[in-house]
């Protein structure tokens, strides 16, 4: 299975949506997020932690951190932020983001 298909499977569609809005509209840098992928199912997950120094790791290497942000957000305005939830993230950088998850993913399993 390469990137594109993992980033297709219908449960990591909804964990990459949830993961990108939850980047653009943040926290206040209240938590720390990071993407990760299971090598042994092909399933992407997000985990959010208190710290940017606490992550989850495996003895064996099969689970590989894929993206991290800060939730500090995009300081995206109250009209913005409307748009985001009647729309979703289509219209807020979202190709270039599947880009990059596509990419650090080939990267891992090359």
């Amino acid at each position: 299975m390469n990137a594109y298909e993992i980033m297709n499977l219908d449960a990591n569609n909804k964990v990459l949506d949830d993961y990108y809005k939850s980047k653009l509209v943040g926290n206040g840098g209240q938590t720390y997020s990071r993407l990760y992928l299971d090598l042994d199912d092909n399933t992407l997950s997000e985990a959010n932690f208190a710290s940017c120094n606490t992550w989850y790791q495996r003895d064996d290497g099969s689970l590989i951190e894929i993206d991290a942000h800060n939730n500090y957000g995009a300081d995206l305005n109250a009209e913005e932020l409307k748009w985001l939830e009647e729309d979703g993230v289509s219209d807020f950088g979202w190709t270039e983001f599947c880009y990059d998850i596509e990419a650090a993913i080939e990267e891992e399993l090359a």
